[in-house]
C-alpha cells in the first residue's frame, strides 16, 4: 500500500503545504493513521481516503499553527492602569498642551476629568 499510493500522497500534500519537509510529514502520519485505523478501507477508495486523511492533517496544522502565532512585544499594552508611555493617562498631567496667546490651555477629556 505505501510503495504504491506514498508518491501520490506526497504531491498531493506538497501540493498543499508547498513545504518539502510538511509534506514529508503529512504522508508519513497519513500512513500510521490509515494503518491504525479500526475502520475496514475499501481498496477501490484507498487512493480517496488517503488523500481525505493528507487534507485533514494539513488542515489541523494549520488551525494549530494559526493559535501559535508570536506577539509582537512592541505593541503598546492596552490594559488600563499601564504606562505605556507620554501619552499615557499616568503621565497627561506631564504633558498637557501648552497655552495659547490668551493663556487658555485645550481642554481635552483627560483634562476635563481631572478638574
Amino acid at each position: 500500500m505505501y510503495q504504491k499510493y506514498a508518491p501520490e500522497v506526497f504531491r498531493f500534500a506538497l501540493y498543499l503545504s508547498g513545504n518539502h519537509g510538511e509534506a514529508e510529514d503529512i504522508v508519513s502520519e497519513t500512513f500510521v493513521r490509515a494503518w491504525t485505523s479500526a475502520e475496514h478501507i475499501e481498496m477501490p477508495t484507498l487512493r480517496g481516503y488517503l488523500f481525505t486523511i493528507a487534507r485533514n492533517l494539513f488542515l489541523h496544522g494549520r488551525r494549530k499553527s494559526s493559535r501559535n502565532q508570536t506577539i509582537d512585544e512592541t505593541l503598546p499594552d492596552g490594559a488600563p492602569g499601564r504606562t505605556r508611555g507620554p501619552n499615557s493617562a499616568r503621565n497627561s498631567r506631564r504633558h498637557r498642551a501648552a497655552p495659547d496667546a490668551a493663556g487658555n490651555r485645550p481642554v481635552g477629556a483627560l483634562d476635563a476629568c481631572a478638574q
